[in-house]
Order: C-alpha cells, then sequence, then structure tokens
C-alpha cells in the first residue's frame, strides 16, 4: 500500500513552523535584528514568485522528481526492431510437447491436492496479505515439485521478473549464477544454471533449453529441457551436473481478477546428480522455495511496474526495441520523503502568501 499523499496545507504548516522556531531563537536568544530576518522573508517571496519565469530549477527539480522544462522532451515512438537469426532454430520441434506436457502438470484443478488419488502431496503453504505460496511435491520422485505461488504483481511484471534467467540469482536462494549461452531464435535460447554447494554437497550446474511464449488462453509459458552440452560453455569444475527432464513455468491472471496480482505455478523436476542427503532435499523444499518466493514478491512489491505487456514476450516475437522500452518503464511507489517534496512544490503559492503576511506583521 503507497503513503497516503501529503497535502499542500499539511506541507505549508511544516515549512512555516521550522521558518518561525529559528527566526524566533535568533531574535530572542542571540539578538537578531528583526529588520533583517524581515529582509530575508521579503527576498524569499520574492524568489518564490519570479523564480520559475526566470527560468530557475523548482522544487521538484532540485529534488531530482522532474527534469528542467528547458530539457524535458517529448517521448519517442519506439517502433518495432524485427530481431532476425542467420540459423534455423534446431530445438522448436520439441516446443510444443514441452508446452502441452508443462500445461498438464501445472493445472491445479485437473490435478488437485487433498484427494486419495491425487499426484501431488502438500509439503508446506506459507500466506503473507495477498501473498501465498504453495509447495507440493510427487512421491514418486524425491525431485518433482509444484510450487503454486500468488505474487503481489500483475502477470507481466511476474513473468518478466520470475522467467528472466539473467536476474534469476537476484531472487533464488539457491542460484550462485545463471545466464544464457546462446541466443538461438526470438523465443529459444540455450541457458544455464549454477546452485549454491549445499554442505556436504558440491554446487550443481545445469545446461538447458528453454522457450518464451503466450499461450493461446493469454497466459505466459517457459518451459526448459537439458541438454547435454554446447561449445560455449563448459561446468566448472568440481560441479556436478545435473539434468531437467522438463521445468519451467506458467504466470497468469489471478482468480480474484484483481489486475495487481497473478498466479505462478513453477514446475522442477530432473535429477540433481551424485549423493545428495534427504537433509539437503528437506532445506531446499522448506526453506529454500519459500524465502525465494517471498523474496521475489518483495522484490516487485517495492518497484511496481506499469505494464501492459511482457518484455521477455516482446522479444520472443522478435520485438526488441518494444521490449527494451517496456523494461524502462517502470512507476516506482514514492517514500515519504519524495512525497513530501511533491507537496511541498504544490504547496509554493499558499507559502508565498502566508510568509508574505509574516513579512507585513512584523513591519508594523
Amino acid at each position: 500500500m503507497n503513503p497516503p499523499t501529503i497535502s499542500p496545507l499539511v506541507v505549508s504548516t511544516l515549512v512555516i513552523i521550522s521558518v518561525s522556531i529559528p527566526t524566533f531563537i535568533s531574535v530572542n536568544f542571540f539578538n537578531v535584528n528583526p529588520n533583517i530576518i524581515t529582509v530575508l522573508l521579503l527576498g524569499l517571496v520574492g524568489i518564490s514568485a519570479v523564480h520559475p519565469y526566470l527560468g530557475f530549477p523548482n522544487i521538484a527539480q532540485l529534488a531530482g522528481l522532474e527534469e528542467p522544462k528547458a530539457v524535458q522532451q517529448a517521448p519517442k515512438e519506439i517502433k518495432p526492431v524485427q530481431q532476425t537469426f542467420d540459423k534455423p532454430d534446431p530445438f522448436i520441434g520439441e516446443y510444443p510437447a514441452l508446452r502441452d506436457r508443462l500445461i498438464d502438470l501445472a493445472d491445479t484443478e485437473k490435478h488437485p491436492i487433498g484427494k486419495p488419488d491425487s499426484i501431488w502431496k502438500q509439503v508446506l503453504t506459507q500466506e503473507k496479505g495477498d501473498y501465498t505460496i504453495s509447495v507440493q511435491k510427487q512421491d514418486t520422485d524425491k525431485m518433482f515439485f509444484r510450487i503454486v505461488v500468488d505474487f503481489e504483481a500483475s502477470p507481466e511484471q511476474t513473468f518478466d521478473h520470475i522467467a528472466d534467467i539473467t536476474t534469476r540469482n537476484t531472487w533464488d536462494e539457491i542460484c550462485q549464477s545463471s545466464g544464457i549461452v546462446e541466443r538461438v531464435s526470438a523465443m529459444t535460447a540455450v541457458q544455464f544454471m549454477r546452485t549454491k554447494g549445499i554442505f556436504p554437497t558440491a554446487p550443481r550446474s545445469a545446461l538447458v533449453v528453454g522457450f518464451i511464449s503466450k499461450l493461446d488462453d493469454g497466459r505466459y509459458i517457459n518451459v526448459t529441457r537439458s541438454v547435454d552440452s554446447h561449445p560455449d560453455y563448459k561446468i566448472p569444475s568440481g560441479d556436478v551436473c545435473m539434468t531437467a527432464d522438463i521445468a519451467g513455468l506458467i504466470v497468469g491472471p489471478h482468480p480474484s481478477g484483481n489486475p495487481k496480482r497473478s498466479r505462478c505455478v513453477q514446475i522442477v523436476t530432473g535429477d540433481l546428480g551424485g549423493w545428495l542427503p534427504a537433509s539437503v532435499v528437506n532445506i531446499v523444499t522448506t526453506q529454500a522455495f519459500p524465502i525465494s518466493m517471498r523474496r521475489a514478491n518483495s522484490q516487485m512489491k517495492k518497484n511496481l511496474l506499469d505494464k501492459k505487456t511482457s518484455s521477455l514476450i516482446e522479444e520472443s516475437l522478435g520485438n526488441v526495441a518494444i521490449a527494451e522500452q517496456k523494461k524502462q518503464t517502470q512507476v516506482a511507489q514514492d517514500s515519504f520523503i519524495i512525497k513530501l517534496l511533491k507537496g511541498l512544490q504544490k504547496s509554493q503559492p499558499i507559502m508565498v502568501f502566508i510568509i508574505l503576511l509574516i513579512a507585513i506583521f512584523k513591519r508594523k
């Protein structure tokens, strides 16, 4: 929830009090000539009255809230720039089957929890306000999880935040590093991810091919599966190679219909390789998953984006210029100080009037 807007009257009152107290102290305790105070107040009135017409910066500009009018420019129209690739996509034929399988696994209505014959069993749930997480597991495999998260951000912001492999280590508790090895096509990329080592196990590294697309029902999908190798990638020495039979996520509108909320269903399955004690699996399940998703939700809440489309989806369509513009379009929540400065800017006429009255009164 954003802090309440501070009215110009309140700001003016605070300013007058802050001016009056030093004035009172200066005159009564330091024997400063009242005429000096009057001159200073009259000077302040004059500057407040004429500074906009002389091209001087106003309070908002001095605080960095807006550019001076002399340098303000109309927003440029950014047209789509279609990204092209020299080679055909050798992986694209696999996408339909991976997409359909991920959709089926992520279907919480078709495969609910809580029923005797359900393939998914509840591991834990957490809830705080509008944020909720449900970690579910298949009993047939110790590393087959479904994480259902209700985020406090739009589907577009959520998808761009969670599905972007280049920034995953900023929110994923177990991710040491990650990135793109090769952009194969607009919607396909070979990616890598390296996990942190959890004592007593070594770090894990994975090489996958990932697809990003928009489903027919309007939801966004990111689905991956492991690849054996790539000429531009080498697993760090000492790491254990992990593989993903299928992994990914689907993000869509929240069932409540609130446009500032979204539901994300993530599927994590595969072979982590090597020796893996049950205690490590338990840490990932009960700690890493909840901490990561809670951190991602907190990051998005602190930096809400006014998005109508997903930047990653625009990139998957080849519209790189539009995608870059979308990434840069954001509406940050104002802190108390910023709101105070904005209120101060709006209260300038009231301040001028009150200070003028004070100056006239002191002259008498």
